[in-house]
């Protein structure tokens, strides 16, 4: 979903991950288990239900390692949607609604990734565990090709400090499609998920700082003297969820295509 969307749509799953990065190494672990085997990300896990997703990043950090990561301190960066082609299924099993007998259908989440810069001071000690092995590694020498492919696309740029939102479709561990951009800024309060879902409960501020990420065009004070009055909150609200509705459609319409 569009920004709009990730902040009220809470039934899709969520994974989170969290890029440690201290005086130019990042935090990695290698995966012992799971469907991540044998390859390597950050602190990746998935955010439980009604789990504030910041508070779900610092448990996973917690629970795959043994950092205790401040949540406050969690710069969330960027927000995936994901899509992974699952098997057929069989002739006589109940097809899910994502697909039909015979064709490949899809499984949706998003991921939501989040960057901890660690201070000189800080002590950090990430422990093995019987899922994963973590390492420190130098920025530059990121073994991309251990990795899930859609990660050589956004790591850099993350890493450099841009904010951004996109789409990566899978098929097997294969990128099938991808399509990412640069966002001005993330509004962590909505997109980390409004006050039970609902954006006419943030503030008239953070409306306007969400429309302006979604492209959508508020007047101001600073509009020319024939420019129509000041927006309010409602209409803000209105416009954003019209767009969502457009990107919505732009996002099917793409991964559909041929």
């Amino acid at each position: 979903a569009g920004p709009a969307g990730m902040a009220a749509r809470r039934m899709r799953p969520i994974l989170s991950q969290v890029i440690v990065v201290r005086e130019g190494s990042v935090l990695l672990v290698r995966w012992k288990t799971g469907e991540f085997k044998g390859r390597k990300t950050a602190l990746l896990g998935l955010v439980s239900q009604g789990e504030e997703i910041v508070d779900g990043a610092a448990r996973i950090a917690k629970e795959s390692v043994g950092l205790d990561l401040q949540p406050e301190r969690l710069s969330l960066r960027a927000i995936f949607s994901m899509r992974d082609a699952i098997d057929p299924p069989e002739p006589d099993a109940e097809v899910p609604s994502t697909h039909e007998e015979g064709e490949i259908g899809f499984v949706e989440y998003s991921e939501h990734e989040f960057l901890y810069e660690a201070t000189v001071n800080e002590l950090l000690d990430p422990q093995e565990t019987s899922i994963v092995v973590p390492e420190w590694v130098p920025i530059d020498e990121i073994p991309y090709d251990q990795m899930p492919e859609d990660d050589k696309e956004w790591y850099p740029r993350v890493l450099s400090g841009e904010h951004m939102l996109g789409s990566f479709q899978f098929e097997k561990e294969t990128c099938t499609k991808s399509q990412y951009w640069s966002v001005p800024r993330i509004v962590q309060d909505v997109l980390a998920g409004t006050p039970n879902g609902r954006l006419d409960e943030l503030k008239i501020s953070e409306v306007k700082e969400l429309a302006v990420c979604s492209g959508v065009k508020v007047p101001s004070v600073g509009w020319r003297t024939c420019a129509p009055p000041l927006a309010s909150k409602p209409d803000i609200i209105r416009k954003l969820e019209a767009k969502d509705v457009e990107y919505q459609n732009w996002r099917d319409a793409w991964f559909h295509s041929s």
